[in-house]
């Protein structure tokens, strides 16, 4: 996906997708690639350690390249002195990439889509609260540490968990190009597990929770 590339391992066939997009996240990689063998489905892992990548000479952060208007948005954030030709060249090598890692990463209807990340102390679940439809803060000591869910049945499982949670079935704009929104736009069941950087036993612990608790597919 423009220069953004992925590994994509392979560990089972399941109705599960994972994905680690953010190289920097370094926790959250850890985690996966220990718990890769007990995975139901394949899983892409992005190369680099760094947050953001380059495209065409630009910087983009790989979790806002999936619609145009957030990828537009992002580049100008991250590139300000760049001119509007290497912003538009950039943008056409992102939508004509797009369909072939939706390909591999989108699940088939009813199937789950998780991503796992890692944040530190300029984010938390109180900057998604004020943007989600409902939340559930069991553990409110611990802000760094939750799910944020696309799907109102998933939502109604984490709701019942002990770990803290949001829902996000109709986020409000503006479009931030994320996977997160994407999937929310499509009606794919999409759940993100987030854990502060360097506490790898409580991240693994919550991947494991989420493994057993929410269903690798919904009936239709």
């Amino acid at each position: 996906m423009g220069n953004a590339e992925f590994d994509v391992l392979r560990p089972g066939s399941g109705g599960r997708r994972y994905i680690h997009i953010h190289g920097n996240e370094f926790t959250a990689r850890e985690v996966l690639r220990d718990a890769a063998a007990g995975l139901s489905g394949p899983l892409l892992m992005v190369r680099g350690d760094t947050r953001n990548v380059q495209i065409e000479g630009l910087l983009q952060d790989p979790n806002r390249m999936f619609s145009h208007e957030g990828a537009s948005v992002n580049l100008r954030k991250l590139n300000p002195s760049a001119s509007e030709a290497q912003i538009a060249k950039v943008l056409e090598r992102l939508d004509a990439d797009l369909p072939a890692l939706l390909k591999e990463l989108l699940p088939a209807e009813g199937e789950l889509v998780l991503s796992v990340h890692n944040n530190s102390e300029g984010y938390n679940i109180q900057s998604e609260i004020p943007i989600s439809e409902a939340h559930h803060l069991p553990t409110p000591a611990e802000p760094n540490n939750f799910f944020l869910t696309t799907d109102p049945k998933d939502y109604q499982i984490l709701a019942a968990g002990p770990y803290n949670a949001v829902l996000q079935s109709k986020p409000p704009a503006p479009d931030d190009g994320s996977l997160s929104r994407l999937c929310a736009v499509k009606g794919i069941r999409y759940a993100n597990l987030e854990a502060k950087l360097g506490e790898k036993a409580r991240q693994r612990e919550m991947l494991d929770w989420a493994q057993k608790s929410l269903p690798a597919k919904h009936g239709m």
